[in-house]
């Protein structure tokens, strides 16, 4: 089992997979109790725009899905908040807009390539060493945005109402969160791919609510559990 380590690419994997696990528990169990788990899957589709416009102009597409992400994280939060509650519509309109210019910049760069495949459904054992510290410093300052903004986003997860009513800017924190699930999704891309994406950060926490009594409780399990699926 040790010696296994020692290849670079099943270490990469591997830390990748606890990467998973650290952001299933956090953003994940905010996702799963603020009840916005299809929100939250129209700002993956949407990414998929950034990645085929990285592709297309030949950067990383890490540095082109993290505009896209976080600019359909606010879209789709600011159509929820004006929309009183259409939610639907707000998928609709950003999920199909990301997946159109993502088709778009594939045809411009010559079509579908073995690359955008990898985003799309994921190459666990092709991350670089470098896309590994990229994904861990992203994932340490989601993992520091949410113990800080914990409580807030304890508040906006259950009772917007009470979140006002105790001085909580819950528009801004639902914002946030949605923000923040954006990065979480550009983190996880090319290791388990957009298409799982959302299964991958929301079936643990689901799991782990039945057994839970707090939120840090949800929180834990669901790190616990999302670590012992992916590695066993």
């Amino acid at each position: 089992m040790i010696e296994i380590l020692h290849d670079e690419l099943i270490r990469n994997a591997i830390l990748s997979l606890i990467l998973l696990s650290a952001l299933s528990g956090t953003i994940g169990s905010y996702v799963v109790s603020r009840r916005i788990v299809m929100l939250a899957g129209g700002i993956a589709h949407s990414a998929f725009g950034g990645v085929a416009l990285g592709i297309l102009i030949g950067v990383s597409p890490f540095l082109t899905a993290i505009p896209f992400s976080i600019i359909s994280a606010i879209l789709i939060g600011l159509l929820v908040m004006r929309g009183k509650g259409e939610e639907d519509v707000a998928i609709a309109v950003i999920w199909t807009l990301g997946m159109s210019l993502a088709v778009i910049f594939m045809k411009l760069s010559s079509g579908y390539t073995s690359e955008v495949a990898s985003y799309l459904f994921g190459t666990l054992i092709a991350v670089s060493s470098q896309e590994l510290i990229f994904m861990s410093l992203t994932t340490l300052l989601i993992l520091l945005l949410s113990y800080l903004f914990h409580k807030e986003f304890e508040f906006i997860s259950f009772d917007d109402e009470f979140a006002k009513l105790s001085g909580v800017p819950a528009e801004f924190f639902f914002i946030l969160l949605l923000s923040l699930s954006a990065l979480s999704v550009v983190v996880l891309m090319k290791s388990i791919g957009i298409l799982l994406m959302i299964a991958s950060l929301c079936i643990p926490p689901a799991i782990a609510k039945n057994f839970s009594r707090d939120l840090r409780e949800m929180i834990f399990l669901s790190f616990l559990i999302s670590l012992n699926l992916s590695l066993f």
